[in-house]
């Protein structure tokens, strides 16, 4: 096989290694994708699986080793910081309401300003996490592996109705990123 595509490189003037790197990158990106799509995996990997499939574009296996395992724990330090600001900051905005187990409908309806309070709670969050991530990309740009997983668990943390569980919400997100990074290895 390798010399197969060696053979074929050579005849339209292409890197093979390029080539093969291309060739990884899209069956991880592909099977990531798949998996998404098959309910069982759906099911178990909990309310945001697509994350499973942009994790595939972050680290995906088309580098050296060295270079997808930086990128790896880039990843899941940005995962873990920004799991653990969504978490402390969703569970100061539900000591504003009374009713932590009720959707948000209900909350607007019933609780209209302790959840106005609770919300806003999170925007404050939200602020200086953009913050955070604004300085962390103009610093140096190649920490775009950390800050982009730790906007996107928070953003969308954030996203999910303020009755869900902090365990819940950590396997929502846990679950697609170290799948997607399991994968890129493998």
């Amino acid at each position: 096989m390798k010399n197969l595509i060696d053979l074929a490189c050579s005849k339209v003037n292409y890197s093979p290694i390029l080539f093969r790197r291309v060739i990884k990158c899209t069956l991880h990106l592909t099977l990531c994708f798949i998996f998404t799509l098959i309910t069982n995996i759906d099911n178990k990997l909990g309310l945001e699986t697509a994350f499973l499939a942009i994790i595939a574009v972050i680290v995906h296996p088309g580098r050296r080793f060295s270079a997808t395992l930086k990128h790896a724990i880039n990843c899941i330090f940005g995962l873990s910081t920004g799991l653990v600001w969504a978490l402390i900051a969703r569970e100061i905005a539900r000591a504003c309401l009374k009713n932590k187990h009720q959707d948000d409908d209900w909350l607007l309806t019933h609780e209209y300003h302790r959840y106005q309070a609770a919300l806003g709670i999170l925007y404050v969050f939200e602020f200086f996490m953009l913050m955070y991530h604004g300085w962390m990309r103009s610093v140096n740009h190649t920490y775009f592996s950390i800050v982009f997983p730790t906007f996107l668990v928070v953003h969308f943390a954030f996203s999910e109705q303020l009755k869900v569980n902090a365990r819940e919400l950590s396997k929502s997100y846990l679950a697609p990123f170290l799948l997607g990074i399991s994968m890129a290895f493998f």
